[in-house]
């Protein structure tokens, strides 16, 4: 069984490498780059760590630094397409994007629930903030991002409902 907390880290550690990419001119999506920078912060504040490291101060300050590199990372310039207007959308494409909104407000209550049933939980509450800093910087960006970049957010999304799923249970 893979716990939520690796894919935590694999998409932090995942980010801090698209970081470096981007810093070389590497089209990264400045969603995925910001929901991983949130990862990180989460893992840098993180008082329940899976194994104790042995120089926490370091391990806070490596995390920090992975995400001060992935926010630096974010391009400013947005290149400008058609605008709102520049595509259409037929009937049923319509009907999918509003169960795909609805689908992620419940996801996002579900965390916020979890968030809410352990305070303490940081990881699950940088997953949120990760996942709100995603869709708020996906729908903002003009032309959007390939869909390939959708996976790793549908893989947090996941394994942070798996995470909050767990904080509801009662033992």
């Amino acid at each position: 069984m893979i716990r939520p907390v690796r894919f935590f880290g694999a998409l932090a550690i995942g980010g801090a490498a698209a970081a470096v990419l981007a810093l070389g001119g590497a089209a990264v999506p400045r969603a995925f780059l910001a929901m991983c920078a949130c990862l990180a912060l989460a893992f840098s504040v993180n008082r329940r760590p899976a194994s104790p490291p042995r120089r926490p101060a370091l391990n806070r300050a490596g995390w920090i630094v992975a995400a001060a590199v992935m926010l630096a990372a974010i391009p400013t310039d947005v290149p400008r397409a058609g605008g709102a207007f520049g595509f259409s959308i037929i009937g049923i494409e319509l009907v999918l994007v509003a169960m795909t909104i609805l689908l992620l407000l419940a996801a996002i209550g579900r965390l916020a629930q979890g968030v809410g049933a352990d305070p303490g939980d940081r990881l699950l509450a940088g997953a949120l903030s990760g996942v709100v800093a995603f869709i708020v910087l996906l729908v903002t960006t003009l032309p959007p991002a390939p869909v390939g970049w959708l996976y790793p957010f549908f893989i947090l999304v996941g394994a942070a409902l798996e995470r909050a799923n767990g904080n509801l249970r009662v033992p």
